[in-house]
């Protein structure tokens, strides 16, 4: 497990309690008004609950001391991103979003895609957060053309996993459009 470090920064969410009027905000409620039933609208449809889907690689059935610098790098960024996806559902929930988790270890191979895929819980995602490499984005595209499933891309990856599926956004920019934007920001 990692440690903290000696002048790591580290980011802690806090939340204010109704009655705490250390803040200088006034207090707000956990639910708006007009949410009576929670109703979530995902590719055009409404739903009670939504599938959300990691494909992240956490590195599961490798042990740590035979896991490279760049294999822990790629675990710690999955398991960030999990951390967020849960503190964001939990918040979702508060306002009638209710979401379904579905973690999978899709690790540098097609295989660990394929057998991810497999899983009835997968095939019926409203959302695919991942995976991290190129040989599991092309069968999580595939996927994603069938079922309509939108795919975010959190790590950086070619502008070509883009071309052939239009449900996929990428979080990260790609060094060309880093190039322009500083180009632009320079002249």
């Amino acid at each position: 497990s990692e440690t903290l470090k000696e002048g790591q920064i580290v980011n802690v969410p806090t939340r204010a309690l109704p009655n705490d009027h250390s803040v200088d905000t006034p207090p707000t409620e956990d639910k708006p008004k007009n949410v009576d039933k929670p109703i979530a609208i995902i590719g055009g449809g409404k739903k009670e609950r939504s599938t959300i889907c990691l494909m992240m690689p956490f590195y599961t059935e490798q042990p740590d001391s035979l896991l490279s610098e760049k294999d822990r790098l790629y675990r710690d960024a999955a398991l960030q991103i999990y951390r967020g996806v849960q503190l964001a559902a939990d918040s979702l929930k508060k306002i009638g979003f209710n979401a379904d988790i579905v973690v999978n270890d899709v690790i540098d191979n097609k295989t660990s895609a394929k057998e991810a895929l497999e899983d009835k819980a997968n095939t019926k995602a409203d959302l695919i957060i991942g995976p991290a490499f190129k040989d599991a984005v092309v069968e999580v595209c595939n996927l994603s053309n069938q079922t309509g499933a939108h795919v975010v891309l959190p790590f950086p990856l070619s502008n070509k996993s883009l071309l052939n599926t239009q449900n996929i956004s990428k979080a990260v920019p790609s060094d060309a459009t880093i190039w322009e934007t500083m180009g632009r920001w320079v002249v």
